[in-house]
């Protein structure tokens, strides 16, 4: 049947299914912080109040319709709402192409929604929640029932990479008295861990820290401080404020994540290490 209709027939429906995703995860990053329902009230204007009908709530087409604007006030629809519908989309697509359709494909759906979430969590309130993290963990601690290169064995493997990582930077910190890395990036390394083994999480981290350097360093060289709002973090962190030159660490983490998984024949930091130890 897959043979018959091609992946591109299942990657359509794939981005129209992911894109509803994405229309959902505005409302969860929206609302999460706020400690609103993400159920009710129904979508509405910020604004004016507006309450959408179906037809103005169809993730990309609607926002393209109505011009970006809200049909009521007329006030902007910012594109980031449309953009993560998008984004989302592409990717539950781009799973369908690397994975096809196997029983591994929805568990990817379900960690890259996560991880767009998180992305948006992070960039707006310097927060990665546990909830999304435990969500990641639990998809990882099913891939072996997915596939049949990998147990679960092999899946908590992937755990000692991150512990190495929060065992290094806790001590570096100690010494240095500052912090090195927020442990909301620890546990996210650690669920990527048990997703996809140790050699899986060595990559994204040496990709995540190239990432980071690259274009953290970059902007950051330029003048541009992240500004996110803080006021949103777990009890034992209430009194955490970023520092001036911060920039959330999170996001580098899922696009590395987002290489290594879509594109293995390119992003595979370890194989260049090894390429590298053993050339010439």
């Amino acid at each position: 049947m897959v043979e018959v209709m091609g992946l591109g027939y299942f990657a359509s429906w794939a981005f129209a299914f992911g894109a509803c995703v994405g229309s959902f995860l505005n409302v969860v990053v929206s609302r999460w912080p706020r400690e609103l329902s993400v159920v009710t009230p129904r979508s509405h204007c910020p604004k004016c109040g507006h309450v959408l009908p179906w037809w103005q709530n169809i993730p990309i087409v609607s926002y393209v319709a109505l011009r970006a604007r809200c049909a009521s006030c007329k006030v902007v629809i910012p594109p980031r709402y449309v953009m993560l519908e998008l984004l989302c989309g592409l990717l539950w697509a781009a799973l369908v192409f690397r994975f096809g359709v196997t029983l591994e494909t929805p568990l990817w759906f379900w960690i890259v929604s996560c991880c767009i979430a998180i992305v948006s969590l992070d960039l707006d309130h310097w927060w990665i929640p546990d909830a999304l993290v435990l969500q990641i963990a639990a998809a990882g601690l099913l891939m072996p029932l997915a596939r049949g290169d990998m147990d679960w064995f092999f899946a908590l493997q992937g755990l000692i990479p991150a512990l190495g990582l929060w065992a290094f930077t806790s001590l570096y910190g100690r010494l240095r008295g500052l912090e090195v890395m927020g442990f909301g990036d620890i546990k996210l390394y650690a669920a990527f861990g048990l997703v996809g083994g140790w050699q899986v999480l060595m990559s994204v981290i040496i990709l995540s820290s190239m990432l980071g350097l690259v274009i953290g360093g970059g902007l950051m060289a330029l003048g541009y401080k992240h500004q996110g709002d803080t006021s949103v973090v777990s009890e034992e962190d209430e009194e955490w404020e970023p520092p001036s030159s911060a920039m959330p660490f999170g996001p580098f983490i899922v696009l590395a994540l987002f290489a290594v998984v879509l594109l293995p024949d390119i992003a595979d930091p370890v194989g260049w290490l090894v390429a590298l130890g053993f050339g010439g």
